[in-house]
């Protein structure tokens, strides 16, 4: 097990955010794209981690900080599409 850090650096991502993850070996194609974090967590070695979830999946994922990309929320409340297609808002 990894030690646990209490000097790491701020996590970049805030609780409730909306984020994308990065595909990866671990991703089916056409799996789900984007997530809310639900909970920092504390870091792995020198990886700043996060519990995500995403509706449409029974279950939630822990992922570190380099798998996820911001999403411009900004862009997509304009819409309003993003949140309502992920997450069934209005």
């Amino acid at each position: 097990m990894r030690p646990v850090r209490h000097d790491a650096e701020p996590h970049l991502f805030e609780v409730g955010q909306t984020v994308r993850l990065r595909n990866g070996l671990d991703r089916r194609p056409g799996s789900a794209e984007f997530f809310r974090i639900t909970r920092l967590l504390p870091p792995a070695g020198e990886a700043l981690q996060y519990r995500i979830r995403n509706e449409a999946e029974p279950y939630e994922r822990v992922v570190t900080e380099d798998r996820l990309d911001r999403v411009d929320t900004a862009n997509d409340r304009k819409s309003g599409s993003l949140e309502e297609r992920v997450f069934g808002l209005g």
